[in-house]
């Protein structure tokens, strides 16, 4: 089952360690849609321009000009509490438990806000 990913910040992080089979769609022409094209190229993954009837098809009305589409799906690796509490690198560490954040823009500015906070 293939996935779409909208938001710049979900792009950017997954085109760092891309699933194979992947494709940048890009529908818009800016800064962001640039560097995320260099990214994608950069990790050799396939970019293709839409002309702008058919890329809002695939991403809405609503869209900010890039979309990777995921054939498999996004890869996740699964770690129970206990392994991953066991393998901190530092007795100090600080961890942030999430439960029911649905919204991806959230989750990536609850991200954002912990690593600025190291």
């Amino acid at each position: 089952m293939a996935e779409t990913l909208l938001n710049f910040h979900g792009i950017e992080e997954t085109l760092k360690d891309p699933p194979e089979g992947a494709v940048l769609h890009v529908g818009k022409k800016n800064a962001r849609t640039d560097a995320l094209r260099e990214l994608a190229q950069r990790r050799g993954i396939r970019v293709q321009d839409d002309p702008p009837e058919a890329f809002e098809r695939l991403a809405g009305k609503e869209n900010r000009g890039a979309a990777l589409v995921l054939p498999g799906g996004r890869k996740t690796r699964e770690l129970s509490i206990e392994s991953f509490l066991e393998n901190l690198s530092s007795p100090s560490a600080l961890v942030v438990l999430l439960d029911g954040v649905t919204d991806p823009q959230n989750y990536g500015a609850i991200l954002r806000s912990a690593d600025q906070f190291g």
